[in-house]
């Protein structure tokens, strides 16, 4: 039996839990009183802070629209925050689809079968638990070397983050407010959209752990059925030892191919959910590394904004590259599966399990991919296509400034 520590949902659990606390994810009511309390910390979190710094940040944008540099300082963080909307609603509106996905990590198929699957699944939880810690902190460092710039920077009344608003700040309590609120409003966006990111990557990693587990069954098969027939849990009445073997690996290859089943319509509803939001941040993410690309070149004699800029173009670069990444992973584990049936001690078993064997290998051929829009099938390639796309619009915007 698997224990609390390597379960599966783990996996997702910090990345959730962050969106649980901002609201976009609701909990159960159980009573008026909470659902009281969750519309006063969506209307507080996602009302005055979030759509309150987009608002800001939108409104800077026409009114700097004939400078060129101000305008960009504005964009690269509106056009992110704006695509966060967009999974926000993507995440709240699908929540019972998503905590049904959720709680499959609880299925009796999708459990390690061996100690070396436990300690994989181990090593992936606390990965994507420390992934999505450095990501927040990541976040936390970038808002305060914006607010160590705007301090620093010689403009008396200068913002941490661009933004305008209809009344004067230049007073010192007001403009010591505007910057508070802007500041914990673009911790709280930052710390939102990655979250979002990596919890749609960490449903892909899910996907990846399976497909492991499957290949690392089918590869040690013959190994896990004596296991079995030793310990007594052999179902078979014969009283060969080889036969109830024989038999006894046939069931579990029974259960490989079942468990490759659920991890088919795992994959498809994940992709189903997030294929769209997925297809807009690729889109966002050419645009908004151009941005910050631009923003590095025109920071070089700025060292505190430079090293800020570059700590945010990594969190732009962790929104996509851990989903190109790990669907990358799921294609490569997906490839091997005929390999790995074929290496499942067929030799001496039964006909009935050569037949299932052979029937497998060739149901596996066809690969399990994640797809954005139904139109990009992702991958590295699709990764490294973004940066040369990104670095190519930077070199238009450069020649056209100059």
């Amino acid at each position: 039996m698997v224990t609390e520590k390597t379960r599966l949902k783990d996996i997702v659990k910090n990345s959730s839990n962050v969106l649980y606390f901002y609201g976009v994810m609701y909990p159960e009511y159980k009573t008026i009183w909470d659902r009281l309390v969750y519309m006063l910390r969506v209307g507080f979190f996602m009302g005055f802070m979030f759509a309150g710094l987009v608002v800001s940040a939108i409104a800077n944008m026409f009114h700097s629209r004939n400078d060129v540099g101000k305008l960009m300082d504005s964009f690269f963080i509106t056009v992110t925050n704006l695509m966060a909307i967009v999974k926000f609603i993507t995440i709240h509106r699908n929540q019972p689809l998503l905590l049904k996905l959720i709680d499959q990590g609880d299925r009796r198929e999708f459990q390690p079968r061996s100690d070396d699957q436990r300690n994989y699944l181990k090593s992936y939880v606390k990965f994507c638990n420390d992934i999505t810690v450095m990501l927040c902190v990541s976040t936390l460092i970038t808002i305060c070397m914006w607010c160590i710039l705007a301090f620093i920077g010689g403009n008396e009344h200068s913002l941490p983050v661009p933004a305008y608003f209809p009344f004067n700040i230049d007073t010192t309590i007001v403009f010591a407010l505007i910057s508070i609120y802007l500041t914990a409003s673009s911790i709280l966006g930052g710390t939102l959209g990655l979250s979002t990111d990596w919890l749609i990557a960490s449903l892909v990693i899910v996907v990846k752990v399976q497909l492991h587990f499957l290949n690392d069954t089918l590869c040690n098969i013959k190994k896990l059925a004596e296991e079995d027939v030793k310990k007594g849990r052999a179902e078979s009445v014969d009283t060969s030892y080889e036969m109830q073997l024989r038999n006894h690996m046939n069931q579990k290859l029974i259960e490989c191919i079942v468990h490759h089943q659920y991890i088919i319509k795992f994959a498809r509803e994940v992709n189903k959910l997030f294929s769209i939001s997925i297809l807009g941040q690729l889109g966002v993410s050419v645009i908004c590394i151009c941005a910050t690309l631009y923003e590095i070149r025109e920071s070089f004699e700025n060292k505190v904004k430079a090293i800020s800029v570059c700590i945010y173009m990594f969190c732009m670069l962790m929104q996509v590259f851990p989903i190109c990444y790990y669907t990358n992973e799921v294609i490569a584990e997906s490839h091997i599966i005929p390999t790995s049936a074929y290496h499942s001690s067929w030799e001496d078993c039964s006909k009935e399990y050569k037949q299932n064997v052979y029937i497998f290998m060739l149901n596996t051929r066809r690969i399990i991919r994640f797809c954005a829009g139904g139109l990009i099938d992702l991958s590295t390639d699709v990764f490294i296509n973004i940066i040369k796309t990104s670095w190519s619009y930077f070199t238009i915007i450069g020649q056209m400034d100059s």
